[in-house]
């Protein structure tokens, strides 16, 4: 199965990666409310199956990303 995911996503996943999977801290990077974040995460775990709020969700989604 093959899942694609947005340039939106990817950033949103390199951001989230990069602020230490903290949403708050991402959320002020991306200038977003953490709520916003908290719902991508949420449709995004929904689309692949991977929770970004989590290390191996990450690390899971982050190797999904660079495959591509």
């Amino acid at each position: 199965m093959q899942i694609t995911i947005t340039e939106y996503e990817k950033f949103l996943i390199r951001t989230m990666c990069d602020n230490d999977l903290v949403m708050t801290k991402a959320a002020k990077e991306l200038h977003y409310h953490r709520n916003s974040i908290e719902h991508q995460i949420k449709k995004l775990k929904l689309k692949t199956g991977y929770d970004l709020s989590t290390f191996y969700g990450a690390v899971a989604l982050l190797r999904l990303i660079e495959e591509e």
